[in-house]
């Protein structure tokens, strides 16, 4: 039994192989066969050029009868063809040989041809230097800023991005153009150092070399005692940033100066700004805005990261907050906090002499820099004005409110006229403090911003409402309004929260109120939309009126000018209001961050609404800078390489697949629903227009883009648990309404929205009707939040263009409330891509 497998067996594996020289013989000759056909084309070739050329008795080496150029021209000819790339040359005597049998009488090859060929296949690859390899069409510049990207994108560490380079290398046809290392590779991206680093001893405050261990004036070895600093290069960074985005520049700036595009209520077209032209003595130049914050690199360690960096105030919004576009000037790493002066002191006398020099774009065009503000929380801002805390008096940047010390805490009861700061006491005072070495008014000496700043101090500073309003007073806020109500309700306010739904440009939704590490992007969620439709039926209206002064006016402040030219002072009202209430619903609150609150209006008069600050932008890029690292040491090193690659880069005009996809304004997506099945519709087309042949002049869309956002319909079955089909439109009389997109479609030429449309059932503000804050809540709570029926009554064919908004809808028993997004550029608020 066992002798009969075995020759079973062996039977199987001879006809194996007999199949398998069959199936190399029939290759074999396929392949010679191609070039066979190559070589005919090539003979035809060379014939008809060797008669137009020159005639001679004797056969000359064709490799001599052809000029430079004309072998250049055959080898783009050999290069066009398909079937060039599955060709290898290498071979073709051998591949001839197998296939003597086959009858090419007629394709008789002899060594001249094949002497050209040779010649032909080097020439192509010498002609063609800037592919890959002799085999492919991509280049060699696309595969290796492909190949950095991928890289970049999935956070591979330095040892084995050179791993994968070598193994890829490794596989590649030889010779080829890819770099042999992953230093020569960056190289060839043009991938520069753009920082100049130092090391500081914290104990005697000088500088040492970066590479020792030990401060040699006062012995110190201890790590805890060095901080690392890395000053940018500022002319190529500002001169890569500006070129890139000269001509976005230069047409916002047009804006600027004709007083376009203000009803967004941008910083360039405020008070400071406007002021700040005036003096403008070089051009063309750009303003910044400086921007100081800290954030921790490591659990293990106590490492932290503190960044200098500027954002380009006359770049649009929605290029602005691009990390791409965000410029280091310096880094402090260190364990401990940093020592402004010792830290900043070079970064100032080289901002000195850069704003002096100016910076070359294009390689002629000289443009110059101003600084007009800074912005920072209130650690970080202390630290670079020079300023005493907020657990000091006097501890507010723009007036001389002393404050109390009660209960262990500085509190800073409601005062009706404060004495406010100017620019000649805010100089005098700092002299005198930087003078004296002593407290006066809140100043411990003279800001090192002085030096550079084109807007002076207090005028210059800008409130960070992220962490003033939402990571602080507002979630202090909450958690208290949370505490007041019962465990049960507490559970059932998380549930709802978590299950809130929103349009799909929130990359971020809502968290429960319990839950802890949440976002400053989720608490603007809660503060704008969530908090009043979902707490007001579990705590005393009274309260929800008090908190809904402070929703409003952060609301008004945030967004564009809903009330003209009375945004601001509505909104000063609405917080002088809750300022002098607070007490009455909230336990040890009046602080610091609630005392900032007061300024706001005159900040939003200066510098414009609030989420044109850049905040979120800012930290999004702190936070995505400090997580280049990896390992457990040299992590400033890592840092600013990684920083390198990706600033060389995004100077790489290659385009994303994933992010190229088309804006165009107007309805996609067709829809795969019949016209004849929307009975609305037909109807329409009958009656408003006159003609019957609706499936002819009349298509269905599931989604449009109007003025650059993308809207959903019902129809549009991949919207998963987004609501961006829930709208705020207008009609002919110019009323405002409300409603659910059915479908889009285009009739001729024109864009039109089917929507189901949402009867008011009564105003926001007669829920407050019996509180002492209803005349004032009156005024702009109706603007922010409706209620309406929870059916839709109406079907309105709108134009696509009297779309307004997205909405927020929070659906009740018998009604639904429902609030229209804060129009902002800031982080969180992203186009998606349109290929989903």
């Amino acid at each position: 039994m066992n002798l009969m497998n075995i020759e079973i067996s062996l039977a199987l594996t001879a006809a194996e192989q007999q199949n398998q020289q069959r199936r190399n013989l029939r290759n074999s000759r396929s392949r010679g066969q191609t070039e066979l056909n190559l070589i005919d084309g090539i003979t035809s070739y060379l014939h008809t050029t060797a008669a137009a050329v020159t005639t001679t008795t004797t056969a000359p080496s064709f490799a001599n009868e052809f000029s430079t150029n004309e072998q250049s021209c055959f080898s783009e000819i050999i290069l066009t063809n398909n079937n060039f790339y599955d060709i290898d040359f290498g071979p073709v005597e051998s591949i001839v040989d197998e296939t003597e049998s086959v009858d090419i009488a007629d394709c008789q090859i002899n060594d001249d041809y094949l002497t050209l060929l040779n010649e032909l296949s080097l020439s192509c690859g010498s002609h063609n230097s800037a592919f890959l390899h002799s085999y492919t069409n991509i280049t060699q510049s696309q595969f290796c800023t492909n190949l950095l990207r991928i890289f970049r994108d999935a956070n591979i560490c330095k040892a084995y991005s050179a791993k994968i380079l070598q193994l890829i290398n490794v596989a590649l046809p030889h010779p080829n153009n890819l770099p042999t290392s992953l230093n020569a590779l960056l190289t060839y991206m043009q991938v520069e150092n753009l920082f100049f680093k130092r090391r500081i001893c914290l104990s005697c405050k000088c500088d040492i070399k970066y590479t020792t261990k030990e401060c040699l004036q006062c012995h110190s070895s201890d790590k805890m005692n060095f901080a690392d600093v890395f000053d940018t290069d500022f002319t190529k960074c500002f001169s890569d940033i500006v070129e890139r985005n000269a001509a976005n520049i230069i047409q916002y700036r047009q804006k600027i100066m004709t007083g376009q595009n203000n009803e967004n209520n941008d910083i360039p077209f405020q008070n400071i700004y406007q002021c700040f032209l005036k003096t403008v003595i070089h051009q063309p130049f750009i303003s910044v805005i400086l921007h100081l914050d800290g954030i921790g690199l490591g659990k293990s360690n106590k490492l932290t990261l503190w960044i200098l960096s500027c954002m380009i105030v006359e770049l649009p919004p929605h290029l602005r907050n691009k990390r791409q576009n965000m410029i280091p000037l310096s880094s402090w790493i260190s364990s401990r906090e940093p020592i402004i002066d010792i830290w900043l002191s070079e970064c100032i006398r080289y901002l000195r002499n850069f704003k002096s020099s100016g910076f070359l774009i294009h390689g002629y065009q000289r443009w110059f820099i101003y600084f007009i503000g800074v912005i920072a929380d209130c650690p970080a801002m202390k630290l670079v004005l020079n300023h005493i805390g907020h657990n000091g008096y006097y501890s507010c940047w723009y007036c001389k409110v002393s404050g109390i010390h009660t209960l262990n805490k500085r509190q800073y009861h409601f005062e009706e006229v404060p004495i406010m700061r100017t620019v000649d006491t805010y100089m005098s005072e700092s002299a005198e403090a930087e003078k004296t070495g002593e407290n006066i008014h809140g100043h411990l000496g003279t800001s090192i911003l002085h030096q550079i700043l084109d807007v002076p101090l207090p005028q210059s500073i800008i409130m960070d409402y992220m962490h003033i309003t939402l990571l602080r007073h507002a979630r202090c806020v909450v958690l208290q309004l949370y505490a007041s109500i019962k465990p049960k309700q507490r559970i059932e306010l998380d549930n709802i929260l978590r299950h809130q739904r929103f349009p799909h440009t929130f990359n971020r939704k809502m968290r429960g109120i319990k839950d802890t590490h949440i976002k400053a992007t989720e608490m603007k969620n809660l503060l704008f939309y969530g908090l009043l439709p979902s707490f007001y039926s579990y705590i005393a209206i009274e309260k929800v009126a008090h908190i809904t002064l402070f929703i409003c006016a952060i609301r008004m402040l945030h967004g564009e000018k809903l009330f003209g030219s009375e945004t601001g002072v509505l909104a000063h009202q609405l917080l002088v209001a809750y300022y002098k209430d607070h007490t009455k619903h909230y336990h040890g609150l009046e602080n610091l961050v609630l005392h900032l609150h007061i300024h706001f209006a005159s900040r939003y008069e200066k510098y414009g609404s609030l989420n044109y600050t850049n905040c979120f932008g800012q930290e999004s890029f702190l936070g995505a800078f400090s997580k280049n690292k990896h390992g457990t040491r040299h992590w400033g090193d890592l840092l600013m390489h990684y920083f390198n690659i990706d600033f060389a880069l995004q100077n790489k005009n290659i385009e994303h697949t994933a992010n190229n996809f088309n804006m165009t304004e107007g309805p996609f997506d067709a829809s795969p629903k019949s016209i004849n099945i929307v009975e609305k519709l037909i109807m329409w087309h009958e009656h408003e227009r006159g003609c019957n042949q609706a499936t002819t002049c009349t298509k269905i869309y599931n989604r449009c883009i109007i003025n650059g956002t993308m809207y959903h319909s019902l129809g549009y079955t991949k919207r998963q648990s987004t609501m961006s089909y829930f709208v705020k439109y207008t009609n002919n009389d110019h009323s405002i309404l409300f409603g659910s997109i059915e479908l889009f479609f285009k009739y001729k030429d024109f864009n039109f929205a089917l929507i189901n449309h949402h009867i008011n059932q009564k105003l926001f503000s007669d829920i407050f009707s019996s509180t002492s804050y209803h005349s004032l809540l009156s005024k702009c709570i109706n603007s922010y939040y409706y209620i309406l029926q929870s059916k839709a009554s109406l079907c309105h064919y709108v134009p696509v263009h009297h779309i307004l908004n997205l909405c927020v809808v929070f659906e009740k028993e018998n009604f639904i409330i429902v609030t229209p997004i804060s129009r902002g550029y800031e982080h969180d608020e992203v186009v998606p891509n349109l290929k989903l």
